[in-house]
């Protein structure tokens, strides 16, 4: 459980963060599968997951060719509306970031609807044409890292009108852990490498910038304000995520407007870089598309940054912003 020969992490490097109990706020959903409402235990309850090593480990090489590091595992899944209490073993495996990055883990577990412990039975009410039937088998799928436990249980449903029936589709049917617009939620506490400020950091290096209109080749000095008071930090796989409030404006008076940003920030030895794309969220309704990337790298040889905006006039034209 401690060798690092072939990977430059151990198996118990890999349960400092993925080992132990876990808690996390499930949420029963969808409530719907396309056509037959879904009636769950309740609309939300605490979830626990114990993770216990059976003292083995093994280098495993996956069908895509990539090769990650295999714990056996026990596993313990309760929840406190007592809809789940199910014991399992499975294999905890690294995720394929190179021999080099440990950065995630998960594990996959297969589960039989009727063979639950628990009292998890939802109720499937179809309209006077439809029925849908869930599959007895379902998947628990979990995702570990510094930070970050998330997961969801997936069902195979096959819906039917008037006896005509489509191929069986996949449904997530309960999750926790996930931020609304893509990522993890992330505990920074015990992720330190990076927090907010730091994005914001990059954010306020950013030089000023100018705006050029596409339509007539005018350029006016361009204002970008981000407001975080209600950012929360997320966690890809390579990057974090956040969602906030964009305030654009030109000195020319042509564009003073606010809509939501999704905004990834990405980092390494070399180089930051901030990625922004909109609108999302509430905003402004003229703005059509708005990106804007920005890399700054550490060693001041270069800044690297482009953008642009689409706007539709009440007339219904389109109008272009450029920056760069």
């Amino acid at each position: 459980m401690d060798d690092a020969t072939r990977f430059t992490f151990s198996a118990n490097d890999v349960l400092a963060f993925a080992g132990g109990t876990k808690h996390a706020t499930l949420t029963y959903g969808p409530t719907d599968l396309g056509v037959a409402t879904v009636a769950f235990p309740a609309e939300t309850t605490t979830l626990e997951l114990q993770i216990e090593p059976l003292g083995t480990a093994s280098d495993i090489i996956k069908t895509d060719c990539t090769n990650v590091l295999g714990i056996d595992v026990k596993g313990t899944l309760t929840s406190e509306d007592g809809a789940f209490a199910e014991e399992f073993t499975t294999i905890l495996m690294t995720t394929p970031a190179g021999f080099a990055k440990l950065e995630f883990a998960e594990l996959s577990v297969p589960l039989s609807l009727a063979g639950l412990r628990g009292s998890y039975a939802p109720e499937i009410d179809p309209d006077d044409h439809y029925t849908v039937e869930l599959s007895d088998q379902l998947r628990l799928i979990a995702h570990f890292g510094r930070g970050v436990f998330a997961g969801e249980l997936l069902a195979d449903y096959t819906s039917c009108y008037d006896g005509y029936c489509t191929p069986a589709s996949g449904a997530r049917i309960s999750t926790w852990g996930y931020c609304p617009f893509g990522g993890f939620e992330l505990d920074v506490s015990e992720d330190p490498r990076v927090t907010l400020a730091d994005a914001l950091d990059t954010w306020d290096s950013m030089p000023e910038l100018e705006a050029l209109w596409a339509e007539d080749s005018t350029r006016s000095p361009l204002t970008l304000e981000l407001d975080v008071e209600d950012a929360r930090l997320c966690r890809e796989s390579d990057r974090y995520r956040f969602q906030a409030p964009l305030t654009l404006s030109t000195a020319d008076g042509r564009v003073d407007t606010q809509f939501g940003v999704d905004v990834e920030y990405l980092f390494d030895d070399y180089s930051r870089t901030l990625s922004m794309k909109g609108p999302s969220g509430e905003g402004d309704p003229l703005v059509e598309s708005f990106y804007l990337d920005y890399t700054d790298y550490n060693e001041g040889i270069s800044i690297i940054l482009n953008g642009a905006m689409v706007l539709t006039t009440e007339s219904g034209a389109y109008e272009e912003i450029w920056f760069q």
